[in-house]
């Protein structure tokens, strides 16, 4: 009888104790260690896992399960489905706070991340991962500059189209974009070229970036890769609803550059400003003729004066222009100056990087009362502190 009880009880402390450990399990909102490029970061569980079920890989949502993502990560799950944290964000004054809560008012300096070309566009030669890595580098490399905040971009996939982006740019993208939201704590952007603006806003929610640019948001123009016909502010806006995207910010270029714009040549781009605020855009951004090319100043005088709404520059920015720009701008966009020799394709330069973060700081230190509305929030920013 002794030996029976003795058994009986051996086995109720076992079922007990097996009950403790499922309990335990299906409360954990642990993050583990995730290996999201050459160096292990802690991120949480909800980061990449988006990436993992869009790419195929396995995920497996029972306590002790494993999912592996196209940017070799490894996350081991514990049952319950923890929310990610929410990433810093600046919000500015001119942000409406019933209507925009939550979301990035862009200021200060902006680096560009430009991935590598993705799978399937003619200049493709790297994995993924490799493709990961990469991005994460730069991402580090322009926040220990000074930046900001960063904006992904896949640039090198020229030629571009007009729309119609495939399934393995969405997907590349969004783990790019999972590896640098673990990566660096600062606002965050995307943009998929050409016409991708939906696809960068679903990428944007899924791995928590702040803010998408968008071109073709107001009035048609025919783009280096073909006529853009349809203005995209109602469809993506109705999109960014239907997905609780609200927290995105978008950011509308206006006369982009790249781009004819005889078909609107009675528009003024203080009017494109306008319809842009009309059309419910974020911010709107003002950019020269092609990539390096400098922003033509009185143009970027007249939208600041046209739109309450953040303006932002978007091309051929240096160390010399970069304090004038943000005596009439609130934020700066910068990319082929900060690139080895001065050239978009090329990697981030360290030094190159340092040189305009360090030339933004002058100018905003030695800024005049005078200055564009922005300034206080640059002046902030570059101050280490956030505007509530």
């Amino acid at each position: 009888i002794s030996v029976r009880t003795r058994r009986l009880a051996a086995s109720d402390a076992r079922a007990a104790t097996s009950a403790n450990r499922s309990r335990r399990r299906a409360t954990s909102t642990r993050s583990w260690p995730v290996r999201a490029s050459s160096t292990a970061v802690a991120a949480p569980i909800p980061a990449l896992a988006p990436v993992m079920m869009a790419t195929g890989r396995s995920w497996r949502g029972r306590a002790g399960g494993v999912a592996a993502g196209t940017c070799g990560a490894v996350i081991v799950t514990t049952g319950r489905y923890p929310t990610p944290p929410s990433p810093r964000r600046t919000i500015g004054p001119m942000t409406d706070a019933a209507t925009l809560a939550g979301r990035t008012a862009l200021r200060g300096i902006v680096g560009m991340v430009h991935v590598g070309a993705l799978p399937g566009t003619p200049r493709a030669h790297q994995a993924p991962r490799a493709l990961v890595e990469h991005a994460v580098r730069e991402a580090r490399t322009l926040r220990e500059a000074g930046f900001d905040a960063i904006i992904i971009e896949n640039m090198h996939d020229r030629p571009y189209l007009g729309g119609g982006i495939g399934a393995e740019i969405t997907a590349c993208m969004s783990a790019v974009s999972a590896a640098v939201r673990a990566a660096v704590e600062m606002p965050i952007g995307i943009q998929i070229l050409g016409g991708g603006s939906r696809e960068a806003l679903a990428v944007a929610h899924a791995t928590g970036l702040d803010f998408v640019r968008a071109e073709n948001f107001v009035f048609a123009h025919v783009a280096d890769e073909g006529l853009m016909t349809e203005a995209s502010a109602g469809p993506l806006l109705r999109f960014r609803k239907s997905i609780g995207a609200d927290r995105v910010a978008i950011f509308a270029d206006i006369k982009k550059k790249h781009a004819a714009h005889a078909i609107t040549a009675d528009v003024d781009i203080a009017g494109c400003a306008r319809a842009a605020e009309f059309f419910l855009a974020d911010g709107v951004i003002v950019t020269g003729t092609e990539t390096g090319a400098a922003v033509d100043e009185r143009e970027l005088s007249a939208v600041r004066g046209a739109t309450k709404l953040p303006v932002m520059t978007g091309s051929g920015a240096d160390a010399t222009s970069v304090a004038r720009l943000l005596s009439m701008a609130d934020a700066v966009i910068v990319g082929s100056f900060v690139k080895e020799g001065g050239r978009w394709e090329n990697q981030v330069c360290p030094q190159r990087a340092a040189e305009f973060a360090q030339a933004a700081r002058r100018g905003a230190a030695g800024a005049r009362p005078t200055d564009a509305p922005g300034m206080d929030a640059v002046r902030a920013v570059m101050a280490g502190t956030v505007r509530a």
